[in-house]
């Protein structure tokens, strides 16, 4: 190990035992080639040691010299009959390999002259080409390719060197494998091809090589994707274009039955919603959920995508599993501007989901006052009540009817006593309304408690508001919410509808009258 090659002469000489191993396994062979000893190699081998000897990796000899980049000693352990296709014990890396890793092109070069096996694989079932693709060394791969090495060997994984190099985004050994590559639809062990991974990479500079060269744009993986659906759900909009020039189905479902429209208005990507239905992408395709397109919009708020979306679908009142609308999403997450948008498609807005919510009762109870106040307008004639066991629906319904009542009463105040119908009460900002009430949710009717039935119509709140006088408002601002509550209390247990209430309410009125 110290290069000391007249000592070493004189111990041979005198028949010192050479293929003896020190504590880390090592022979004096191994030593000298680590320390590119080249005459203490020489002497060695002309005293017969083994070159083949394993250290404790099972490395040979010849393992350390290409790896170290000793050419010489390479050339003679070579000489004295050094085998290059040994591998290591759990690596199962080749001599060939090491040079190819420690980027040493002279000792490729003397591999390849003495036809070492280039398809040798290492314990992830990866050859030296892999190897060279993944370092992105375009001259090391051109050797090999040269030398006759099969560029279609895939991996563990299903990776040829052709997807080890698109998935680096390597332009040019792409463009060089594809001379050597026959099989350009080749799929891993997900079943994916090589425009999978574009898509989902967004290598746009891929994308049309892969395709001009025989690449197949509708390819399936076992998610159901197609390079189509990868490209939108990962935002790729370049991809996407490549793809719909090349004729790529826009309506394929994936395993959740899901169309790359789905996932493009669930991230918000518009243009690409353009793109899809200008391709002809279908918007009243459900999912798994029974999700169409249009609900995953509403749910998120994605205004822009609803009216693109309101211009193509034929159907607005289409249900999920849970029995919701499109409506449903948009009131229950408080999207003013899109329940809008809804309520000019004529959507109907009497709808009950499985739990018995239409939309109005769940803006009331997800504190979205604004938009319960947008779909009370867009009825005046239709009364809005829920039946169902909820004292949160309850203070939810109490805390809306207050603001209404109060408001009221401050409208009637600045319009000097003169009779008010109800949509001249309506919260003036609902935009600004919603916006605040989002701030304190109030929990969602789900944990029952006490039987109710609430009862809300435009003219039985003007039932309980006076407007005769400026003086007399500020005295009805504080008689009218007690006034309610009372009347509240006395539907309690009642589930026979709102006729009667509301018969009940107009005799009362004539009364007072």
């Amino acid at each position: 190990s110290y290069g000391f090659k007249d000592c070493l002469k004189i111990l041979l000489e005198c028949h010192a035992v050479i293929n003896v191993y020190d504590r880390h396994k090592n022979t004096p062979l191994i030593l000298a080639v680590k320390g590119n000893h080249l005459e203490c190699v020489r002497h060695i081998l002309e005293y017969n040691g083994s070159v083949n000897q394993r250290d404790y990796v099972g490395r040979t000899a010849l393992h350390w010299a290409a790896e170290l980049g000793h050419i010489q000693c390479v050339t003679l352990l070579l000489k004295y009959g050094a085998h290059p296709d040994i591998q290591e014990f759990t690596n199962a890396n080749t001599a060939l390999m090491l040079a190819v890793k420690s980027q040493q092109m002279e000792i490729i070069n003397i591999f390849v002259a003495r036809k070492t096996n280039l398809d040798a694989k290492d314990a992830l079932d990866r050859t030296a080409l892999h190897r060279c693709t993944d370092m992105g060394e375009l001259e090391f791969t051109k050797i090999l390719l040269e030398a006759g090495a099969n560029p279609n060997i895939q991996d563990r994984h299903g990776d040829t060197a052709l997807f080890v190099s698109c998935k680096r985004g390597n332009r040019e050994l792409v463009s060089l494998l594809i001379k050597y590559e026959h099989y350009v639809n080749v799929t891993d062990k997900m079943k994916r091809t090589i425009l999978h991974w574009i898509a989902e990479l967004g290598h746009t500079h891929l994308g049309n090589l892969i395709l001009e060269n025989g690449a197949f744009p509708d390819p399936i993986d076992v998610l159901g994707e197609t390079p189509l659906s990868v490209a939108v759900r990962f935002k790729h909009i370049n991809i996407v274009k490549q793809l719909l020039k090349a004729k790529s189905d826009v309506n394929v479902k994936d395993h959740k039955e899901k169309t790359p429209l789905h996932y493009a208005c669930d991230t918000g990507q518009r243009e690409v919603v353009k793109l899809l239905l200008r391709s002809h992408g279908l918007p009243n395709t459900q999912d798994k959920s029974g999700m169409t397109p249009l609900m995953i919009a509403s749910r998120a708020g994605y205004i822009e995508i609803v009216n693109m979306l309101l211009c193509r679908v034929t159907e607005v009142n289409i249900t999920d599993n849970c029995n919701k609308t499109a409506l449903h999403w948009a009131a229950e997450y408080g999207h003013v501007s899109v329940v809008d948008a809804l309520i000019g498609a004529d959507v109907k807005t009497m709808i009950e989901d499985k739990n018995g919510h239409t939309p109005y009762t769940l803006a009331i109870g997800n504190s979205h006052y604004g938009v319960a106040e947008l779909i009370m307008k867009s009825k005046p004639e239709q009364t809005f009540y829920c039946s169902f066991d909820t004292s949160s629906f309850s203070k939810s319904i109490d805390e809306f009817n207050e603001y209404r009542i109060r408001h009221h009463a401050s409208v009637s105040a600045t319009k000097n006593s003169e009779t008010q119908t109800d949509s001249n009460w309506l919260i003036p900002s609902i935009q600004e309304h919603d916006h605040t009430s989002n701030a304190d949710q109030l929990d969602h009717p789900d944990n029952l408690q006490n039987q109710e039935l609430a009862i809300m119509t435009n003219d039985t709140l003007a039932s309980l508001s006076d407007t005769e006088s400026t003086d007399q408002c500020s005295k009805d601002n504080e008689m009218e919410i007690p006034k309610f509550n009372r009347w509240r209390e006395s539907l309690k247990g009642r589930k026979t509808g709102s006729a009667p209430i509301l018969a009940s309410l107009k005799q009362r009125n004539n009364r007072n009258t």
